[in-house]
C-alpha cells in the first residue's frame, strides 16, 4: 500500500504542519474539519506539497525526516525547488489541482 507525505501551511498561524497517511484527501478534509488537534487552530491550511512513497513506512520515515529540519526558511526553500523542479518537467502544461474541502 502506498503512502503520502505532506506539508500544509497556515498563514494564520504562521506554521507549518507535516504529516503522513495512506489516504491523503480524506485527511485532508479532516485537518479542515472543526476539531482539537493542531491543525484545529485554523481553517486556513493550504497544501504546499504531497510526495508519494511506496510503502506507508517509506512515507513516514519521510515525514519524520522533514519534521527533524526545524526551520521554516529550509521548509520553504525545499517546496520552492520542488515546485521549480516539477514546473521545469512539465511546463506549460502543469494544471492546478483541486482540492474539494
Amino acid at each position: 500500500m502506498s503512502g503520502f507525505v505532506y506539508v500544509l501551511y497556515s498563514i494564520a498561524l504562521r506554521r507549518f504542519y507535516i504529516g503522513s497517511t495512506v489516504k491523503f484527501d480524506p485527511r485532508f478534509k479532516k485537518h479542515l474539519a472543526k476539531h482539537a488537534g493542531f491543525t484545529g487552530k485554523a481553517k486556513d491550511w493550504t497544501v504546499r506539497l504531497v510526495e508519494e512513497y511506496n510503502s506507508e513506512s517509506l512515507a513516514r520515515r519521510r515525514e519524520k525526516k522533514l519534521k527533524g529540519w526545524k526551520s521554516q526558511e529550509r521548509m520553504w526553500q525545499f517546496i520552492d525547488r520542488c515546485h521549480k523542479t516539477l514546473y521545469e518537467t512539465c511546463g506549460a502544461n502543469l494544471e492546478p489541482i483541486e482540492m474539494n474541502a
